[in-house]
């Protein structure tokens, strides 16, 4: 698998790519995220697109909340698969966010690496577990970022109102026939381009208006000459790059797409029904 990626991106470089976005699977082939493979390149750089997925997950979050009239300050969020590269970086903007942070992973291991020295503070308690349903029921708003080819949460297992964000890849959650119309699934980390592209049956998403993060990264970057922003390591990525690139994506035209799943687009009379029902559960 990792000769096939450094393959494709000697070939990209030698086509006279300025950049290259590794997705999916190839991200996380090398089990560096991209350290190793970017190195195939000898003058393009390579970007694992980190950074714009992560950047569209939180703004498409916010903008759902926005519309459906959840409080993000009186929120729980699940984050399932919190040890990869995007869920730490969702987990970094989110935390002092929100009311509680619950960060989950195979590995407790890993998930004391990364988050166990976080210190206590007084706006968000953070929670590890590797109990996914449990996480999943006592959130408001869930994020999977896993590349499990599994889907890991049944129909029953969320709360009415909550809001379901599908960034992990391949996007086993919204494809799953889960058709509870008292919660948003949506395929998140996306993005909507300034036009649009011929490949949702190729890349298996809903529309052709949206492609994924880690290819609009590596655009936008292409387009603003930020080379220096992409990155190409399992380490986390600094405040001042994230910056950066979502100055690149907004600036050229990349939207947060529509909210939709195989199955439908959601509409103002959807935000209008989880509105509602967010509206009681405070009440109780």
């Amino acid at each position: 698998m990792i000769s096939k990626v450094e393959e494709a991106v000697q070939l990209s470089d030698s086509m006279g790519a300025s950049v290259s976005a590794l997705g999916g699977f190839t991200s996380i082939a090398d089990n560096a995220s991209g350290a190793i493979v970017a190195k195939a390149a000898s003058k393009m750089r390579v970007t694992n697109g980190t950074a714009a997925t992560s950047i569209m997950t939180v703004e498409g979050i916010k903008k759902l909340c926005d519309e459906t009239g959840i409080e993000l300050a009186e929120s729980t969020i699940s984050i399932i698969g919190a040890t990869g590269s995007v869920g730490r970086t969702c987990a970094t903007y989110f935390r002092n966010r929100v009311k509680k942070l619950i960060l989950t992973g195979r590995n407790s291991t890993k998930l004391n690496h990364f988050f166990g020295d976080w210190p206590i503070t007084e706006n968000t308690l953070i929670e590890l577990t590797s109990q996914n349903q449990y996480a999943i029921a006592e959130a408001d708003i869930v994020i999977f970022v896993t590349s499990s080819t599994k889907t890991l949460c049944s129909e029953e297992d969320f709360k009415p109102g909550a809001i379901v964000c599908d960034v992990g890849f391949p996007k086993n959650v919204t494809t799953a026939n889960l058709n509870r119309d008292d919660i948003v699934i949506y395929a998140g980390g996306l993005a909507q381009p300034p036009g649009e592209m011929k490949h949702a049956d190729l890349w298996g998403l809903p529309s052709n208006n949206m492609i994924y993060g880690c290819f609009a990264e590596a655009i936008a970057v292409a387009m603003e000459g930020c080379f220096e922003c992409c990155s190409s390591d399992s380490e986390n990525i600094p405040i001042e790059k994230l910056r950066k690139i979502k100055h690149a994506l907004f600036k050229h035209g990349f939207i947060v797409p529509p909210f939709m799943n195989m199955r439908k687009v959601y509409t103002t009379v959807d935000f209008e029904n989880i509105k509602d029902i967010v509206r009681k559960n405070k009440m109780r």
